[in-house]
């Protein structure tokens, strides 16, 4: 199935910390995780092949997770997080 327009959707569950420390970037820290079958595309259908093997496979990777590795300071109140 190709996926020929776009889809827009929001994952309803999900939690996350962002700790920053301007003085100390070196210190702050960012983490997110979000439960991949808790995405609503609109439809039953997109969202369906959403969660299907063809895309996010939320049956085999149920979650969705990022932790921040470093956070620079790019600034006089930004940082880059990566």
């Amino acid at each position: 199935m190709t996926l020929t327009r776009w889809a827009h959707g929001v994952f309803k569950a999900f939690d996350g910390r962002i700790s920053v420390d301007l003085d100390k970037p070196e210190k702050s820290a960012v983490t997110f995780r979000v439960n991949a079958a808790s995405i609503e595309a609109g439809s039953s259908g997109i969202t369906g092949f959403i969660k299907s093997e063809s895309m996010l496979n939320v049956a085999k990777y149920p979650e969705i997770s990022f932790r921040s590795t470093s956070v620079a300071r790019t600034g006089e109140r930004k940082v880059r997080v990566s």
